[in-house]
């Protein structure tokens, strides 16, 4: 299989959201389903996923549905979308709006090299575990890689984008380098446990000799008086690690109405309204681990675009080539990809980050034997503890047999 399987819908998505991305917020996926379609021009069929799209708010004032189907084409054999299919339709009963595509072509199951608002929508909301997803439903595999482009281009449609992703898999990196090249004024708000919400209104600082306090203007204030004279990209750091009062008042700051964003900034009594073209935000986050909560599907809602960032074995095969020889940066590799599986099954309660690989990697390239190395970086961080703290015989066992 090539790997470009998901190259047609990239190459689509790329071109067509521009055009269509700021008419999809009152779009929903009511249900997806395996439906069978045949490709014009051959009698064979096909399975395809149906998304089933409705949209609250269509040109005619009442809500439409739309059949988007995505299959692998029987002769690219890459994966080709397209929005309404008269079989599909028939069979469900429903009736199903015609859209700008199904106008134009009118065909069933034939790649035609365009995009409409529905098709658009689809794509925004699979991130790179949906993919897999659909790739297993669909029985077809691929030399799978992150799309990589979501942060870009949810930056120039101006999307709210909730990035998640195992711990040190580089996600803050990635918003950085992003941001690099963006124009608009960047404020960090880096959340910690016991950060409230008047932490990021006002904050109060003690004078110099004990003279009393002063008010300082917290980030989140500041943020929204730049926003309204300039673009301004709030990242939020460690999401799922707010506390309830500032979860409410990021729910109620991000909830945008008539083309704008209000703050309610309790300290003072005063609303700081601006508009929304001017401010998006940009969260990181953990999930499933102890120390964090499952992010408020209210605040959820507000983060139109979700990515997930998985750690990136190519990018550290070649951090680890450019600092040991071959076969040690081969054996590294191995090993962060096996305690990372561990990991994901439960075996491990921590992965190998990136950050502690090279970190390991940096003490074998001055001298530092193999297990040693780890030793002292990472082994005793990613195994289970018992309630005196010694570290579980077993899991240290299992990845010294990887080691040596």
């Amino acid at each position: 299989m090539p790997n470009n399987l998901w190259s047609s819908v990239d190459k689509l998505y790329e071109q067509y959201s521009p055009e269509h991305g700021k008419k999809l917020h009152d779009m929903f996926i009511r249900e997806k389903k395996l439906v069978s379609v045949k490709f014009k021009g051959f009698d064979d069929e096909n399975s395809a996923l149906c998304f089933k799209v409705v949209n609250k708010k269509s040109s005619s004032g009442s809500p439409s549905l739309h059949n988007v189907l995505i299959a692998r084409h029987p002769v690219k054999k890459v994966l080709t979308m397209w929005c309404g299919d008269s079989s599909v339709a028939k069979n469900d009963k429903e009736v199903e709006s015609k859209c700008e595509f199904w106008r134009k072509f009118g065909v069933n199951g034939e790649e035609a090299g365009y995009a409409c608002k529905h098709i658009v929508f689809v794509m925004q909301e699979m991130d790179d575990r949906e993919r897999k997803n659909i790739e297993e439903m669909l029985g077809v595999t691929a030399t799978f890689t992150p799309r990589g482009d979501g942060l870009s281009l949810a930056l120039k449609l101006g999307k709210n984008v909730f990035l998640y992703g195992p711990t040190g898999s580089g996600k803050t990196h990635k918003v950085r380098e992003i941001l690099k090249e963006c124009a608009s004024e960047i404020c960090k708000i880096h959340i910690t446990d016991g950060l409230e919400d008047v932490d990021l209104l006002q904050k109060l600082l003690p004078e110099t000799e004990g003279r009393g306090w002063r008010r300082l203007e917290g980030e989140l204030r500041t943020a929204f008086n730049a926003a309204r004279e300039r673009k301004v990209v709030v990242v939020l750091e460690e999401l799922t690690r707010s506390s309830r009062s500032l979860r409410n008042l990021l729910i109620k700051a991000m909830d945008k109405e008539d083309g704008t964003y209000t703050l309610h900034d309790i300290t003072t009594g005063e609303r700081v309204t601006v508009p929304a073209k001017n401010l998006m935000f940009i969260a990181t986050a953990n999930l499933a681990y102890s120390d964090t909560s499952e992010l408020d599907p209210s605040l959820a809602r507000r983060f139109p675009i979700c990515l997930f960032q998985d750690y990136e074995l190519e990018k550290e095969k070649k951090l680890l080539d450019a600092r040991l020889d071959k076969k040690s940066a081969v054996k590294l590799c191995a090993v962060a990809k096996a305690v990372r599986e561990q990991y994901r099954q439960g075996r491990l309660p921590y992965p190998l980050d990136t950050g502690s690989l090279l970190e390991w990697a940096d003490l074998i390239a001055s001298g530092i034997d193999i297990v040693e190395a780890a030793e002292v970086t990472w082994l005793y961080r990613v195994v289970e503890r018992d309630n005196l703290g010694y570290p579980e015989v077993g899991q240290i066992s299992a990845i010294m047999d990887l080691l040596r």
